[in-house]
């Protein structure tokens, strides 16, 4: 086809300057200045809310620990001794397999995971008198919404803890 090498290069040239032709000549563009977006943090699970509130401030857009836990932590047994209270049971039968009583179960676990950040489901669980931690996790979120107004009222204190 080429007889040289001459001929070969110049074919070579010529096919790269119809490729360079065919692309698309942009202009760069001009380079606007990105503005600072301050990062949102949107929590749907209020057990998380509290505990990032609790343990932690934001400043300058990172979190920094504030050290403390606030007063707002509770040990398990004052929850269980509140709901006992409230619902006039006793520790033994709240905790018994005994269904009635599910639905105070799982508000007494609901209180005790926003109150008891340092208390993990399986810790509660063996509280319990031995409940799995995904019974806890299912007795939590069945009544997450029913223990906003005990946490509100321990929160503000107008619920004692005795």
């Amino acid at each position: 086809m080429f007889d040289t090498a001459e001929e070969l290069q110049a074919h070579y040239k010529a096919v790269r300057q119809r490729i360079e032709a065919k692309k698309p000549r942009t202009l760069p563009k001009p380079e606007t200045p990105k503005p600072q977006v301050k990062p949102l943090l949107v929590f749907d699970n209020p057990v998380l809310i509290h505990r990032i509130r609790l343990k932690y401030e934001i400043k300058n857009g990172a979190f920094v620990s504030t050290g403390k836990l606030g007063c707002d932590r509770l040990h398990f047994q004052q929850v269980v001794h509140i709901i006992c209270r409230e619902f006039d049971v006793t520790p033994q039968l709240l905790f018994s397999r005994c269904r009635r009583l599910s639905s105070v179960r799982h508000l007494c676990w609901a209180i005790a995971r926003v109150m008891c950040p340092h208390m993990s489901l399986p810790q509660m669980g063996r509280a319990s008198n031995g409940f799995d931690h995904t019974s806890v996790l299912h007795g939590v979120e069945k009544a997450k919404d029913r223990a906003k107004p005990y946490i509100k009222a321990l929160q503000s204190g107008d619920l004692r803890v005795d």
